[in-house]
């Protein structure tokens, strides 16, 4: 994500002052095997029922009670009741009174970020405690290991919404060595400023300022096969609503026709509308700063438009500057020491920073104190924690809650999405955490289940594929021993993870 440029701004300002057993005949014919089985135990292409299973159709909350999925090819051929045999010829994976429901979508993340409290130096800039260059070395050297951390927990498809072109390419190998999720990726992002810091093997950021450099841009990112395009809608430069338009509508309009999504960053409410009126696909935070109205819900419906809000990452930034980063309990079990270490070791090092971080790291814990703990402030010190209050203080996380309470039922097409990567949001197992976030906006477990399932397939255009237990679809789905519309964290409980037919080794 990129973390709130209008407020960095203004900081630089004041930088100067300091279910049932299978009852046909066939089907016993077969040998059955339990859910400790390894992926050895189903052969590529073999015909496989998994028998006795509670299907979850996310999209409508209902439950098809001692099912079975037949599989083969990698896909589902077909779903029966319990009153329908298994055909011969299937072999027999006996899952009775477990659940299943459809592989998981994380639908933003940024392979090009780690997690650690030095993976964003244009927004803390602790280089001189720890290089940038090491931190992209550590996610190259462990991209094969994150992939396969999002599997293990149940995510069959990911979507790198940017970072440098360059790295697509290795990625897309990685992913190619099976078992591992879809992959989708978004290159460079457009947009109307530049990233330096971030532009060590490959630019984060691609300014562009004028129709033709955005069109010669998305151009490049076509010829690389990019999957999604990622555009910056941000005033910062000094841009107006309107010009910002101007310079992205043509762009959008291209990439439809090379039948690409766009999704757009956008942290206001004008521009939001805006950048639906061009033709925007997804908006990959939602809206930021402000409440939504009955306006952008109607735009976005006519439109087609998801709405993805990325909730614990806002709280995650808002506790690195306040020195507070805590972590669920997936994140502390299964999370890299190195990652998870560089919060101390960034605390404990604060004047080695720029100054522009080391203001955010001063007066950021501030902006939820009482105002006692304001009395020793003076008048140009407490501006600047009013500056901060509008992107770090708890009421920015309830901005979005509130936001994502209104439109959950207005129709428009809810996606999920943990922005994983950023400091203190790490890969894979960032997912309980917005879950938590999702639940205390008094969203419920079927809604969350069905926007990390259906609705982002349909943000991304992958319903023919994922999203669902159904006939023809990718045999992408999770086993779990509990059920998810109880407990939302009953889907970190996978005893069988399938990708295209294939067990996935369970090790959490």
């Amino acid at each position: 994500m990129i973390i709130y440029r209008k407020i960095l701004a203004l900081i630089t300002m004041f930088a100067s002052l300091l279910m049932l057993m299978p009852a046909a005949a066939e089907a016993k014919a077969e040998s059955d095997v339990n859910t400790n089985d390894t992926n050895n135990s189903i052969k590529n292409g073999q015909k496989t029922a998994f028998v006795g299973g509670h299907i979850i159709n996310p999209e409508s909350g209902s439950v098809l009670h001692n099912a079975t999925i037949l599989l083969e090819g990698g896909k589902i051929l077909k779903v029966l009741s319990s009153k329908e045999q298994v055909p011969a010829g299937f072999k027999v994976l006996n899952i009775k009174d477990k659940w299943i429901m459809p592989g998981l979508i994380d639908g933003h993340i940024h392979l090009a970020q780690s997690g650690s409290a030095f993976t964003r130096p244009d927004t803390l800039d602790a280089t001189k405690i720890s290089p940038y260059q090491q931190d992209q070395q550590w996610l190259l050297d462990n991209s094969r290991s994150i992939f396969e951390s999002y599997l293990n927990m149940g995510v069959t498809t990911i979507v790198d919404l940017g970072g440098p072109s360059e790295y697509m390419a290795h990625h897309r190998q990685l992913a190619s060595y099976k078992p591992s999720p879809n992959l989708l990726m978004a290159g460079t992002l457009l947009s109307p400023m530049d990233m330096p810091k971030l532009s060590l093997n490959g630019k984060t950021f691609s300014k562009v300022a004028t129709e033709e450099e955005a069109l010669n841009t998305l151009k490049q990112q076509i010829a690389m096969q990019a999957d999604i395009i990622k555009i910056v809608w941000s005033q910062e430069t000094g841009m107006t609503t309107d010009e910002l338009y101007n310079l992205y509508k043509p762009v959008i309009d291209a990439a439809h026709k090379h039948n690409k999504q766009v999704a757009v960053h956008v942290e206001d409410l004008a521009n939001a509308k805006r950048s639906i009126e061009a033709g925007g696909d997804i908006l990959v935070h939602g809206v930021i700063s402000e409440p939504i109205d009955e306006e952008l819900i109607q735009l976005m419906k006519a439109r087609n438009a998801s709405y993805m809000p990325t909730l614990s990452v806002t709280a995650h930034y808002s506790e690195m500057f306040k020195g507070a980063v805590s972590f669920n309990r997936l994140e502390q079990k299964h999370g890299d020491p190195i990652i998870l270490n560089s919060f101390a070791e960034l605390m404990a090092n604060i004047p080695k920073t720029d100054s522009m971080s080391q203001l955010l790291l001063k007066y950021t814990p501030y902006v939820d104190a009482p105002e006692e703990a304001l009395k020793n402030l003076n008048e140009q010190e407490r501006s600047i924690v009013e500056q901060l209050k509008p992107n770090f203080a708890k009421s920015a996380v309830e901005i979005q809650s509130d936001n994502l309470k209104r439109i959950i039922d207005s129709g428009v097409n809810i996606a999920f999405g943990t922005d994983a990567g950023n400091p203190g949001t790490l890969h894979a197992y960032s997912l309980l955490g917005e879950m938590r976030e999702w639940k205390k906006a008094g969203i419920s477990n079927q809604r969350i289940l069905q926007a990390a399932t259906a609705g982002n397939a349909k943000a991304y255009k992958l319903s023919n594929k994922v999203g669902a237990i159904a006939p023809g679809l990718q045999a992408d789905f999770i086993v779990l021993a509990n059920n998810p519309l109880q407990d939302i964290e009953n889907v970190f409980t996978a005893e069988m993870i399938v990708k295209e037919g294939q067990l996935v080794e369970v090790t959490h």
